[in-house]
């Protein structure tokens, strides 16, 4: 361990050495400063610059030493060291000037360091990057805000410190700023304004409609993306995103907390490849989401219905083409539901096929209320979803039900969670959402089905990105009541909204409905995501909440 440390102690020092006015001094002791060269408090100070010497000096010397232990040490050493400085160069520059703008014009900014994933990213021997680029996030906090109430039109005020903040992006503005005099690292800093991926995100606190917060928080985002392509900024580098309510930084279920995560977040990315990284390794603090009444649930879905029974009558939702769902695997399952408290009546075999899809009327509530899933009372059984540690993803750590904190949505079911919408990142060259071809092992445009006390439960389309685990779609549920035939048509059709938290053991695939079902908690391991055995369904029937075992297997 010594030897590993004081090797680690002479790369440091190594890096430190690479840039003389790397290494601040502490003027009462005349000694390097541990503090004011990393962790100063000073926004002008060369921390991440630093920072980024010695992570790039460490990484590049460990794949170099893979290529050759004594020359490609040293080379790797010197090459990563480099690229780590001049990355945090540019960090430590826009924090200074963007401090001084905030002075300026009384705002509040966030700066947060986004750092590389856990493996170096390579790109040949020797090379490392040990940070992605860098977040500020810019509350929305005077009484007149960035933006015209309920528009996407930027107040004046607004509309002149935008402007400024673009410019520190700006490769031309930042070329024209440059002294007679500059260095080299000076030029080299503003060079890399050039291969710059910037994404620009609204985000709202969680009151009112989630699907409204969504997309007036996109139109606000393209409306700053606008003023920093105005600022001389390709618009096939600029991306913007309506977050919405999904992407908390403080506890929505205070004032305080909701104020701050009004706000307008801009993020710096190196290049295109660190841009694709820094998507698939987004993580959402789901511990400030804040638990939903089962009114809220139901009033916020009927809402959905409702915009979509409107389009419907308009014309916009394209007729359904015919799709067949075949035979899942037989599967003995007439065992005792223990957890529900009732002995399971389905049958001990699959569905023979699923009929083909075909849009029809909401169902009656008299309708919905003679669907019998044969459940118990809600309130008499607490599930538990095990979805194991939480990495980069949409959820929290731990087993739900158990190690989260009693007053979030996590720590109840899907009766107590609601649909949280985000819209997806979109450039601003064509307006177009950035697609990804990378989905999660068996959720690609799926079919899952399972026979509930003799009703054909089914969805469809069913497809998570792999990265995140975030919802790629819509699905679509499907209820057969008293299932019996092949060529029978689904008594009830509908487009749910979908939230998923994903695990390191499981994915939660939550889906909110109305009608026969109130919501679904579809547990999805992630080592054998064919079958979803331990999962549940909730419904109401003659006033009561009730909850029914759920085992939805993948239609084969």
């Amino acid at each position: 361990m010594q030897k590993k440390n004081s090797k680690l102690q002479i790369s440091v020092a190594l890096a430190c050495c690479l840039v003389s006015t790397g290494c601040a001094v502490d003027p009462k002791t005349g000694q390097m400063s541990f503090k004011e060269t990393f962790a100063s408090d000073d926004p002008c100070a060369n921390n991440a610059r630093n920072i980024g010497i010695v992570a790039g000096g460490v990484l590049g010397a460990l794949i170099g030493n893979q290529v050759d232990k004594k020359a490609g040490t040293l080379i790797g050493a010197g090459a990563g060291a480099l690229i780590g400085g001049l990355i945090g160069a540019d960090m430590d520059r826009k924090k200074c000037e963007l401090s001084k703008l905030a002075k300026k014009y009384d705002l509040e900014l966030t700066f947060t360091d986004i750092p590389a994933p856990s493996a170096a990213t390579q790109s040949g021997a020797g090379k490392a990057e040990p940070a992605l680029g860098l977040s500020v996030s810019i509350k929305d906090q005077d009484l007149s805000g960035h933006f015209v109430s309920g528009s996407d039109e930027l107040q004046p005020k607004a509309l002149k410190y935008f402007t400024e903040i673009a410019a520190e992006y700006s490769y031309p503005q930042q070329l024209k700023k440059l002294p007679p005099n500059a260095t080299a690292e000076m030029r080299s800093v503003v060079e890399s304004l050039r291969e710059k991926r910037l994404l620009i995100v609204g985000h709202t606190d969680d009151t009112g409609s989630s699907q409204l917060n969504a997309d007036l928080s996109e139109r606000r985002a393209r409306s700053v993306a606008k003023v920093f392509q105005a600022a001389g900024i390709q618009d096939a580098r600029i991306f913007f995103q309506g977050a919405g309510e999904t992407q908390p930084i403080a506890d929505n279920r205070s004032e305080d907390g909701r104020a701050r995560n009004r706000r307008v977040e801009i993020v710096d990315l190196t290049d295109e490849g660190a841009f694709r990284q820094y998507l698939a390794a987004r993580s959402v603090r789901t511990d400030f989401y804040r638990i939903a009444l089962g009114s809220e649930v139901a009033d916020a879905t009927a809402a959905q219905q409702a915009n979509k029974a409107s389009k419907a009558n308009s014309g916009n939702i394209p007729k359904q083409t015919a799709k067949q769902i075949a035979k899942p695997a037989q599967a003995q399952r007439a065992k005792a539901n223990a957890n529900a408290g009732k002995a399971a009546t389905e049958s001990s075999s699959a569905p023979a096929a699923v009929p083909a899809i075909t849009r029809q009327a909401q169902p009656s509530a008299q309708t919905a209320a003679a669907l019998d899933f044969g459940g118990s009372p809600a309130g008499s059984i607490v599930p538990k979803l095990d979805l194991g540690a939480i990495g980069t993803s949409r959820s929290s750590a731990g087993v739900i039900g158990t190690a989260q904190a009693s007053d979030t949505p996590m720590s109840q079911s899907c009766r107590f969670d609601k649909p949280r919408i985000a819209n997806g990142v979109k450039s601003l060259r064509d307006g177009k959402e950035i697609a990804t071809s990378e989905y999660m092992p068996g959720l690609y445009n799926t079919s899952w089905v399972d026979k509930v006390n003799g009703h054909l439960v089914a969805l469809t389309n069913v497809a998570v990105l792999r990265d995140g685990g975030a919802p790629a779609r819509q699905p679509k549920l499907l209820i057969y009541k008293n299932y019996a035939s092949a060529n029978a048509k689904p008594d009830y059709t509908i487009e749910p909204q979908v939230n998923t938290y994903k695990g390191d053991k499981a994915l939660l695939y939550r889906v909110f409905a109305s009608g026969p079902v109130r919501c679904m908690d579809i547990v999805i391991p992630n080592d054998s995501p064919r079958s979803a055995e331990g999962s549940w369904l909730y419904y109401d029937n003659q006033g009561n909440a009730l909850i029914s075992a759920f085992n939805p297997k993948i239609a084969k």
